[in-house]
């Protein structure tokens, strides 16, 4: 599971950073992804977010050996 976290960590990071994202409660910080052990859920709130998702993913892609299963996704 270890690896796991650790792969899909950049993907994840990267995701956070270019989302839209939203504000919950009176926290200051946005909320664009929910991810608990190998489950994510992405908030996308605008059709360009959904372009930056698959940017983030093939950049991800990109990498030697790392391939999104859309059969699963």
């Amino acid at each position: 599971m270890q690896l796991f976290v650790l792969c899909l960590n950049p993907l994840l990071t990267t995701v956070v950073n270019t989302l839209t994202g939203v504000r919950i409660g009176r926290r200051s910080a946005k909320t664009a992804v929910l991810d608990y052990t190998d489950d994510v859920t992405l908030l996308v709130f605008s059709p360009q977010d959904i372009l930056r998702i698959k940017s983030a993913i093939d950049q991800y892609e990109a990498a030697p050996g790392t391939r999104i299963n859309i059969k699963k996704s």
